[in-house]
């Protein structure tokens, strides 16, 4: 099982943030154009090699995300239409189970297995998250998927 940590630093000029592993060291790394439309995030092994580049698609009447895992097309992440932030996850067959806060959710495969616990902490300056995914899973994708729901919930909240 992976337990990750993604803390996104509000005032970064770069946005460049690790997600750290359990143990506080960096397990990836990952970098966003600071203006850049469509907005794109590239993340990074502790190596440097890439493992998966999101890129806002445009036009869309509702923010979708692109999640590349080397040159395919992995998943997509779209906000559905609604009162409460809720998404839909096109690709390897999951979906998004969750709390109408967003503080809490699960990724979730066809046969209903978990790929990815995730928790929001309440009260912080930044955004901070931790994931838990069991062994076997896609650690990059789904951590991929995560930054994506980040990017495409609502500003105001």
């Amino acid at each position: 099982m992976g337990v990750y940590i993604i803390q996104q630093k509000l005032f970064s000029l770069n946005r460049r943030f690790s997600i750290d592993d359990q143990a506080g060291a960096p397990a990836f790394f990952v970098e966003g154009k600071m203006i850049s439309i469509p907005r794109q995030f590239t993340m990074t092994d502790t190596l440097g090699n890439q493992v998966a580049h999101i890129k806002q698609k445009l036009p869309a009447l509702m923010p979708t995300y692109l999640i590349y895992a080397g040159d395919r097309l992995a998943v997509t992440v779209r906000r559905k239409l609604g009162l409460r932030p809720t998404f839909e996850l096109e690709g390897p067959g999951w979906t998004v189970r969750g709390n109408w806060t967003g503080h809490e959710y699960d990724i979730v495969d066809a046969g209903g297995m978990a790929q990815g616990h995730i928790s929001k902490a309440w009260a912080k300056m930044a955004d901070t998250y931790s994931v838990e995914t069991p062994q076997g899973a896609p650690d990059a994708e789904v951590l991929a998927v995560v930054i994506a729901i980040d990017a495409a919930r609502p500003r105001d909240r």
